[in-house]
This record gives structure tokens, sequence and C-alpha cells, in this order.
């Protein structure tokens, strides 16, 4: 696709709706902009079925999430980020945490979904050690 094909699609985009910035961040994922597909479709999470679908086709990155129950800040973090991207993420674990200290998942989603959380509830775990599959081979 052209430089000046992704600028008209761009264009097209501004003027709003969601159907034309679905083709520009289709667009921009084929080119491999998967930075800029994902902040095209961002907005569109909570608000169109498509988008969610659109970015489970995106390249993903694993992540081990703990959350101190005791921390108040990092609970509603947690819980935002979840409520925005639950129905993206190829992978959503059960929670693994006791529940009355700490809580546990293990995720796989879109790479910006995932650069979203908080880096205090972000850890290193065999499960983020191993490689998230390739788009379209979950």
């Amino acid at each position: 696709m052209s430089d000046e094909d992704l600028r008209a699609l761009e264009r097209a985009a501004a003027g709003g709706g969601v159907e034309p910035r679905l083709a520009w961040a289709r667009a921009l994922g084929r080119c491999g902009r998967w930075a800029e597909a994902f902040s095209v479709l961002r907005p569109l999470v909570l608000e169109a079925p498509e988008a969610v679908e659109e970015l489970k086709r995106f390249p993903t990155l694993r992540a081990s999430i703990i959350v101190d129950v005791a921390q108040p800040d990092e609970v509603a973090a947690v819980e935002a980020w979840f409520k925005t991207w639950t129905r993206c993420l190829a992978h959503l674990s059960d929670n693994q945490g006791c529940g009355c200290c700490v809580e546990m998942w293990d995720v796989d989603g879109p790479v910006g979904a995932i650069e979203e959380l908080p880096k205090s509830v972000r850890a290193s775990s065999a499960w983020t050690d191993a490689k998230s599959p390739p788009p379209g081979a979950r």
C-alpha cells in the first residue's frame, strides 16, 4: 500500500465513524505499522466489537500480573485495565493468587494493551519467558 493510499484512508478516518477508522487501522497493520494501528483502534475498544476482533489479529505479548490487594491504586488500575482489555486477550488465566493478600494472572494480548499495564504490577515468570504464538496461530 502506498503512502498516498494511507494518507487517503487517514483523511477518511478523520471524518469520524468506526468503519473508516477500522479500514485505516487494517491498512496500517498490513504495512506492519502496529503501534500506529493500535493508536487508531484504542479509542474504539469499548464501543466497537469490530475493533476488538481486529486487535485479536495483532502481535501479542505475554505478561504476568501480580497485585497487592493492600494497594488500592494498583487494584483500581488493574480492574480498569481488565475492563478495557479482557475481550482482546488471547489468554487470561484464572486468578492464581490467594485473594486475601495478592491476586495474580497470566495474560497474552495485543502489545499495546500489555504496555498499558502499570509497570508496578508486571512480573517476570515462566509464562512471560515463553514466546507468544504468531498472529493467526491461536
